[in-house]
């Protein structure tokens, strides 16, 4: 199990692979939640659509507080995210981050705090 000071520092990462066909300016996206903060990164402030890009999602979670992985464990749900992306854009799939485990009593949990 990571040490107290690595799972307060603990980054959640979706990295994507977008095909961009026109030019899109990449600004940055961040929706804050009760617990949790979402944001989006790129690399790029522009791109010209010939090439794929790779996103990272990342949420600061409020301590004392978890979320779960895409394999929750014996309980709670896997995160989902709904894209909504310009027409002849398509997102590859989720590269996860290993998750920590969260064990609850007998039951074994995975996620990220």
């Amino acid at each position: 199990m990571a040490s107290s000071h690595k799972l307060k520092q603990l980054i959640l990462m979706f990295l994507f692979s977008l095909m961009l066909v026109p030019v899109h300016t990449l600004g940055a996206s961040t929706a804050e939640l009760k617990y949790t903060t979402a944001s989006l990164h790129s690399e790029y402030s522009k791109i010209d659509g010939k090439q794929n890009i790779w996103l990272m999602f990342q949420l600061d979670i409020r301590k004392d507080w978890h979320t779960y992985w895409k394999n929750p464990g014996d309980s709670g749900l896997a995160p989902r995210l709904k894209w909504v992306l310009p027409e002849n854009v398509t997102a590859g799939p989720i590269q996860w981050q290993p998750p920590s485990r969260f064990p609850i009593g007998p039951l074994m949990n995975y996620g990220y705090a």
